[in-house]
């Protein structure tokens, strides 16, 4: 499955240099970069979908406990993609 590049470019949103990104919607992703475990304040069992820089599909993560742990996948940029019932925002993130 590939994103739209339109709506991608429109809706990314790069995590600062510090490695916490807050939003309107008090949406918390932290660390970044990060080597395993990205906390992200969601309801459980929400799901986060992971892209390569590209577009393409990687993973999809279902959020427990605040956690996602994206140890498995290769180190590079990549795309989370979370989608809820108002919209689906995008993040970038760098796995080292």
């Amino acid at each position: 499955e590939l994103l739209d590049p339109e709506i991608t470019l429109r809706k990314l949103k790069t995590l600062t240099s510090v490695g916490v990104q807050s939003v309107a919607n008090s949406l918390i992703i932290y660390p970044n970069p990060t080597n395993g475990i990205l906390h992200i304040n969601m309801i459980d069992n929400s799901s986060v979908f992971v892209y390569d820089i590209s577009g393409r599909f990687v993973k999809e993560f279902l959020v427990q406990n605040g956690l996602i742990n994206v140890s498995g996948i290769e180190k590079g940029t990549y795309m989370l993609s979370i989608r809820n019932s108002l919209d689906d925002s995008y993040y970038k993130i760098n796995i080292y």
